[in-house]
């Protein structure tokens, strides 16, 4: 119904959001998935690093005597990545909302205007983006996508205004990063 920017379906949504029953909530919804996924992951991140952290120590290699010092286990980060679905969920959704420039979708996701508690769902993607970024691996690069698109949908028309907020939070080196990923396991990659 959204694919392609249908601006019927948009405005209809739009309505139903900023009018409706439930439209509040839902988006706090989305906002609160968002910073789940970010949260699930930065655990996970803190899990790598106390494994990361006992197999230097040479305390884990009686309980697990594969994972060495030299090995990665990234398995809790790609597994915290694949478990949020809902966030690639929400972030497609607002990728087809705010396509094909649709400047009223964009505000309203930054500014819910008269809504009792704003939300700012370009922030808490951004957000997640960032933690993304700390955890760049072959497997979840399709996640990567949906994050960039959602985004890249967010500051088309141009939306000065989601411009600024996105340009203040992507940093250069975060870029660099990306841009200078090398895919190794580019059949890991294919599966997404």
């Amino acid at each position: 119904l959204l694919t392609g920017g249908n601006q019927t379906m948009q405005e209809a949504f739009l309505e139903e959001f900023s009018h409706g029953y439930g439209g509040e909530a839902c988006l706090e919804r989305m906002q609160e998935l968002l910073f789940e996924g970010k949260l699930e992951v930065k655990e996970s991140q803190k899990h790598y690093k106390r494994e990361r952290e006992m197999a230097l120590r040479g305390v884990n290699k009686r309980r697990n005597p594969v994972l060495q010092a030299k090995s990665v286990p990234t398995v809790h980060l790609i597994r915290a990545f694949k478990s949020t679905i809902c966030v690639r969920q929400v972030l497609c959704l607002l990728h087809m909302l705010c396509e094909g420039g649709n400047r009223r979708f964009q505000d309203y996701l930054s500014v819910q205007a008269g809504a009792q508690n704003s939300v700012d769902l370009v922030q808490a993607s951004l957000m997640y983006m960032q933690k993304w970024q700390e955890c760049l691996h072959p497997e979840i690069m399709s996640i990567g996508c949906d994050v960039f698109g959602a985004i890249t949908e967010f500051v088309v028309g141009p939306n000065s205004a989601n411009q600024g907020s996105i340009g203040d939070a992507i940093k250069l080196d975060g870029i660099n990063k990306i841009l200078g990923f090398e895919v190794t396991d580019r059949a890991a990659m294919a599966t997404e």
